[in-house]
């Protein structure tokens, strides 16, 4: 007799089974974009012309022309029949296929957790005050019909009765096992959610598979949140609130990037406000296995963050997670007090998109936000927080951080050797080589680095300014050529601002109020050149031609930045097309100040 195994089981073994991984065993896959690319292994080639995808969870060769899914790939590679592939993958994924026993336990407990999103929905149906609180949410009754709110009545078993009576021959271990309701000693069953508005929460297919329930105001339940337990149906590690939502988008209406708050509220006010690319974790935190949902679609990733957890470890903890992925990754910290609803409500879609607009690298999040705990004018909480970023980049991925000059974040970079007074070069070594395999100890001296020496461009930048200082007739051409000047360091910038003032201070003046880097060149130049002279100041054209020299080796410095991001493997085309422009625009101005006469 043949063996039957139900469509819905195949399902689930391809969506436990991950395809990249599992293809990876046989073949050398190299990441292309959303897909990934390799030499195909049913056929002789020189050029990779077989893809996976694995947001389709297919592959395919544009040589040869096979194709199919990760069984029939199993079933190619290892020369072998459904049966004992789709037992492998069971097995591996924890799904047995062909027990009787286990298939009937699956289907029950999708079956109960259907049975308990109906009675859920007729509650809150029946419920003023449960609806009257999803109002009082802001849930209107788009977001209420398409999330599938319902509402857990306040009694002992009302769900446990509702179960009983549509499926009477349930075994008792079966009502446990699906963690909806729990046995009492005394025998009998007690609904685990009560007196709560309820979330269903889904798995790829839509289907029910767990449940987050929300305590009503006035209730004298300690946890204001409770998620079902893991069973066979449902891992919260490996699951994400709307994931149903995201994969039901056809792919052309998908973006690049994906949003991930901290809750289903949060959720939920961001799609009625049309945000449909959002998701949230199941009370984990971020688990790896979230991460590949995630980057298995999309490019980039931007994490939203409520305004009252800054430097919790449940921040820093999913920041870390996404880092070591392969998307690009951003955050934003809303304003102190406001989640994302409030902010929405508030500020409206349009400043909201702006503000993510404007969201932070994901690595100078993490840092802003573990210096948030830090006084770093206090020399031992000063050390602590460089232990704490050093342990941080020991943990990441070193693709992140490997290049030319050992991390392709310059900004980064300037930022915090600032903050900290220390040398780049010492910083670099310190900290950032500490990703990249290097031994050298972690250990600053921050004493002794302090009085550390400035990049020889921003020592240009500097020196440029100085001269503006003290000379008007620099001054004046300096203002004539200000925008086109890159002042993008920190100490750039505030030497600027301080000269820009008027009346136009003196240099002892702006040395009593600046920073300790910008302090130090002051106090140096001071001395060698007792500080207000004008005389030092170059003539016209030879301050034309220092303006000159420092934009055409700025614009060099980064045209070079530009083409090491080119050199990078796995941006998209809009990402390398938008680098090459940039990169021809940098181009056309260095020629251009090539050309320049005064």
């Amino acid at each position: 007799m043949r063996q039957r195994i139900p469509q819905d089981l195949i399902e689930s073994v391809l969506e436990a089974t991950d395809i990249v991984e599992l293809i990876g065993q046989h073949v050398h896959l190299k990441r292309a974009g959303g897909s990934y690319r390799g030499l195909c292994p049913f056929h002789q080639e020189n050029s990779p012309s077989f893809f996976v995808h694995p947001s389709k969870r297919i592959f395919k060769c544009f040589g040869c022309g096979v194709g199919g899914n990760v069984i029939s790939f199993l079933m190619k590679i290892s020369q072998r029949g459904f049966i004992p592939v789709i037992q492998e993958l069971g097995e591996k994924a924890g799904i047995a296929v062909l027990e009787e026993q286990n298939q009937g336990l699956y289907f029950r407990l999708l079956r109960l957790h259907e049975l308990a999103q109906r009675f859920f929905l007729s509650s809150f149906e029946s419920n003023k005050v449960a609806q009257e609180y999803a109002h009082s949410r802001g849930l209107d009754k788009k977001a209420l019909l398409h999330f599938g709110i319902g509402f857990a009545p306040d009694g002992w078993d009302g769900l446990s009765q509702f179960l009983l009576k549509h499926e009477p021959d349930c075994p008792s271990e079966v009502l446990e096992q699906s963690g909806l309701v729990s046995m009492r000693r005394q025998g009998g069953f007690v609904d685990r959610f009560r007196n709560r508005l309820m979330f269903p929460i889904r798995d790829s297919r839509s289907r029910v598979v767990a449940f987050g329930g929300r305590i009503l105001p006035g209730s004298d339940k300690e946890a204001k949140y409770l998620n079902s337990p893991e069973t066979p149906l449902f891992e919260k590690g490996k699951t994400l609130y709307n994931w149903d939502t995201v994969l039901a988008l056809p792919s052309e209406a998908r973006g690049r990037a994906i949003l991930v708050v901290e809750g289903y509220l949060d959720v939920i006010s961001m799609w009625q406000q049309g945000f449909c690319e959002v998701v949230a974790p199941l009370g984990t935190g971020f688990t790896p296995a979230q991460v590949k949902l995630l980057e298995d679609l999309y490019q980039e990733v931007q994490l939203v963050f409520d305004g009252d957890l800054a430097g919790s470890t449940a921040t820093l903890r999913a920041v870390e997670r996404m880092l070591n992925s392969n998307m690009i990754v951003r955050a934003v910290r809303l304003p102190e007090g406001l989640d994302p609803q409030d902010y929405l409500n508030r500020q409206g879609p349009v400043e909201f998109k702006a503000l993510l607009s404007h969201a932070s690298n994901a690595l100078r999040f993490y840092c802003e936000e573990v210096l948030k705990e830090h006084d770093l004018e206090e020399r031992q909480d000063k050390e602590r927080a460089w232990r704490r970023l050093v342990t941080f980049f020991q943990g990441l991925n070193r693709t992140l951080v490997q290049g030319g000059e050992l991390v392709n974040e310059p900004e980064l970079v300037s930022w915090l050797t600032r903050l900290f007074s220390v040398d780049e070069k010492i910083l670099r070594s310190k900290l950032f080589s500490l990703a990249t395999g290097s031994s050298d100890s972690s250990t600053v001296d921050f004493a002794l680095a302090a009085s550390r020496p400035i990049a020889p461009q921003t020592e240009k930048g500097l020196r440029l300014l100085w001269w503006a200082h003290h000379s008007d007739a620099c001054m004046q051409i300096l203002v004539q050529y200000l925008n086109e000047l890159n002042f993008s360091e920190p100490v750039l910038k505030e030497y600027l601002e301080a000269i820009s003032t008027i009346p136009k201070p003196k240099a002892v003046q702006v040395l009593a109020e600046c920073g300790s880097e910008l302090g130090s060149w002051l106090s140096a130049e001071m001395m060698k050149d007792s500080g207000e002279a004008d005389g030092s100041a170059p003539e016209a054209h030879e301050y034309f031609r220092a303006i000159r020299e420092y934009c055409i080796e700025d614009l060099k410095i980064q045209i070079s930045l530009l083409l090491r991001e080119l050199e990078q493997e796995g941006h998209s085309e809009e990402k390398i097309s938008e680098l090459q422009r940039l990169r021809k625009a940098k181009l056309q101005q260095r020629n251009q100040w090539i050309v320049r006469k005064n």
